[in-house]
């Protein structure tokens, strides 16, 4: 789940649905620049789920901290998310 944010908000944006734990830690602290993408709760199944709208970013590229601008950039591409490769 950590590289889904960054590579949609490099890429066209989308929607992640994803449980509550740690939710907030995952986006605000560990990717850069930060992005604030739009959350609400949604019923799934016999559940509640977190929807996380991530617009297309103008401050691309976003990186995963842990692995730095060189390495944590990814982009959607299809499935699976691919990290992308510097030109």
């Amino acid at each position: 789940m950590q590289c889904s944010g960054p590579a949609f908000a490099n890429t066209a944006g989308g929607t992640l649905l994803v449980g509550e734990e740690r939710l907030a830690n995952l986006v605000s602290d560990r990717i850069r620049p930060r992005i604030a993408p739009e959350i609400e709760m949604l019923p799934w199944r016999r559940t509640q789920a977190l929807a996380l709208d991530v617009p297309p970013s103008p401050s691309r590229p976003h990186h995963l901290v842990r692995e730095g601008p060189t390495g944590g950039v990814y982009v959607r591409v299809a499935r699976p998310i691919a990290p992308q490769t510097p030109s």
